[in-house]
């Protein structure tokens, strides 16, 4: 275990890794952070990698900055950055609890196994994303917003990670805590939790806290199985929702949908209904209604001819050649649907 001192006079515990071109470079016992002539973190300072400085701002006391080929592992340790902090490598964070007291901006991969992270305002960039790498456990404690510009959806896995939203009485209907609705909005069915930035749970709390939904990005999540077009609805999906006693959460008319359990421990819910549960993906069944009929082959027809524009959610669900999909929508899966419906 290493101790470091910051700037602002304070210690932290930290084992931290840099690992640049290759070679491995460890903070030394006591070494204060402003005088290391490598690496230079956590205050003020940047993890070159090769050297490639032009891609993170001026080295400066108000930012420490991971360049695209820096790679910091943080484990074992309680340690916190008290400068911004802008990840455009790769970041590894296990077993550890790590404070971005004022922010992280992540455009790059940012992955963890099981570990607390406390961050003011997180923003991910478009080539960035979140990332749990083992065991459950992992919980991001989040003071501020939560931006999300991130076009990773096939890479992003938080499923089993804990969004708690905590700004309490900071926070109210006209400074609210904001989430981006990032997922593509293609209902309960069980194809939606897949590959859609979806949360593992997320809890409002503790009192006083007020969230907003916001759609401010499209993000990529609107892609399935190949099948891409711009997201115009986008939604938040999670597998658990806690809303803490004294806490608001504002849907602002944007959908939520919540795999397994809701609970309410006196919290409110405005501008909207959350969706509980999932429906089965049935094979074929393109107009979603849960059963693969008639109006299903029509919709299909008329693709094809070029009458309408099926949504990705829809294509995916009517690749049916060869069974199980192939990632593509044509005259084949036409003919199956129509000897499906036609048994």
């Amino acid at each position: 275990m290493r101790v470091l001192e910051s700037s602002m006079g304070c210690s932290f515990h930290i084992a931290l890794v840099l690992q640049l071109a290759c070679v491995l470079i460890t903070y030394p016992s006591g070494a204060s952070a402003e005088t290391l002539s490598t690496g230079k973190l956590p205050v003020g300072r940047q993890n070159n990698g090769i050297g490639i400085e032009r891609v993170c701002p001026p080295a400066a006391h108000s930012i420490s900055c991971n360049n695209p080929t820096g790679n910091i592992l943080i484990s074992g340790s309680n340690t916190g950055f008290s400068t911004r902090f802008v990840n455009l490598g790769r970041i590894e964070i296990l077993y550890s609890g790590v404070s971005f007291n004022s922010g992280l901006t992540n455009n790059g991969a940012l992955l963890f196994d099981p570990s607390t992270i406390t961050i003011s305002t997180l923003s991910v960039g478009p080539d960035g994303y979140l990332a749990e790498t083992g065991d459950p456990g992992d919980r991001f404690i989040i003071t501020e917003d939560f931006i999300n510009q991130s076009t990773r959806n096939t890479d992003w896995s938080t499923a089993n990670t804990i969004f708690q939203f905590n700004g309490s009485a900071a926070h109210d209907i006209g400074n609210p805590q904001t989430i981006e609705a990032a997922s593509a909005d293609m209902g309960n069915f069980t194809a939606a939790w897949q590959d859609n930035f979806v949360l593992g749970s997320l809890q409002i709390g503790p009192s006083g806290t007020y969230v907003l939904l916001v759609d401010d990005y499209d993000n990529s999540a609107s892609c399935l199985n190949g099948l891409c077009e711009t997201a115009t609805n986008e939604a938040v999906y999670v597998n658990n929702l806690t809303l803490e006693d004294g806490t608001t959460l504002d849907l602002a008319g944007k959908n939520l949908y919540v795999r397994n359990t809701f609970t309410n421990n006196g919290g409110v819910l405005v501008n909207g209904n959350i969706t509980t549960g999932e429906t089965p993906t049935v094979a074929g069944d393109i107009s979603g209604n849960g059963e693969l009929d008639g109006a299903d082959l029509l919709l299909a027809r008329r693709h094809v001819l070029g009458l309408i524009t099926l949504t990705p959610a829809q294509l995916a669900r009517g690749d049916v050649y060869p069974a199980g999909g192939d990632g593509a929508f044509n005259t084949s899966d036409l003919v199956v649907l129509d000897s499906l419906v036609l048994q």
